[in-house]
């Protein structure tokens, strides 16, 4: 803009935005004082409305009385001695002291109890227990020992001999071939059960032999055969005929 003088005057325009803030800054400014004044002016009249509190007294008057006709049950004998000590009368006469001696029958003496024993119950009998007896086991049955038959054996030699027979020695003298009669016997008695001993002398090149047979046997097959059972129990045997 120019003035008269053609100087130049510059003004600032400012916005309506900044206005308004401003605006809204007083307005909120003054009401908070509005509000501080009325709360103090609140308060002053409120303490000079305060007064006294007025005293409640008790009244002159009695508060309860008793009616002239006070109905309800009639309580007899009212007018004696023990009430009046309630009201404060006269103070009544002390009751006697009874007598010791009425003292004396007025307590009851309880007689002692007789104490009768009470029948003990004898224990009912107990019943022998049953004594288990044990039976002993029957013995096994003994068998019967065997009799032992001993075999008939022939004590004395024969002389003279013929048929089946076995020979289980041979012998240098004829005194050991009586011997081993003997043994043979002792050892193989069941054996020659039947059988009789025998000795027939035997003259060879190599010397005079005495040899030891049994004979009795019926015939060359029974010879044979008790020729291989004595072979079985290691004894030499021969069968002959003779």
């Amino acid at each position: 803009m120019f003035n008269k003088d053609n100087s130049r005057t510059t003004y600032t325009v400012q916005p309506p935005l900044a206005w308004l803030k401003k605006a809204v800054l007083v307005a909120s400014i003054a009401g908070f004082a509005g509000l501080i004044w009325y709360v103090a002016a609140q308060r002053d009249s409120l303490s000079t409305e305060m007064v006294e509190p007025e005293m409640v007294r008790a009244p002159k008057v009695a508060i309860k009385e008793r009616p002239d006709a006070p109905g309800g049950m009639e309580v007899p004998h009212q007018d004696k001695q023990v009430f009046n000590l309630l009201d404060g009368g006269a103070q009544a006469e002390p009751i006697a002291e009874p007598a010791p001696e009425a003292e004396q029958q007025a307590v009851a003496v309880a007689p002692k109890a007789e104490v009768v024993p009470t029948p003990t119950q004898a224990p009912a009998p107990v019943a022998p227990a049953p004594i288990k007896v044990e039976k002993k086991p029957e013995p096994a049955p003994v068998a019967p020992t065997p009799v032992k038959v001993e075999p008939k054996l022939a004590t004395t030699v024969a002389t003279t001999a013929s048929g089946w027979a076995v020979q289980l020695g041979s012998f240098r003298s004829d005194a050991d071939a009586q011997n081993g009669i003997k043994i043979i016997q002792k050892k193989y008695g069941t054996m020659l059960d039947g059988l009789k001993p025998y000795v027939q002398r035997a003259d060879l090149a190599k010397g005079t032999f005495y040899r030891v047979m049994f004979v009795g046997l019926e015939n060359k097959t029974a010879a044979s055969n008790l020729c291989a059972a004595f072979k079985q129990r290691g004894q030499g045997c021969l069968h002959v005929n003779l």
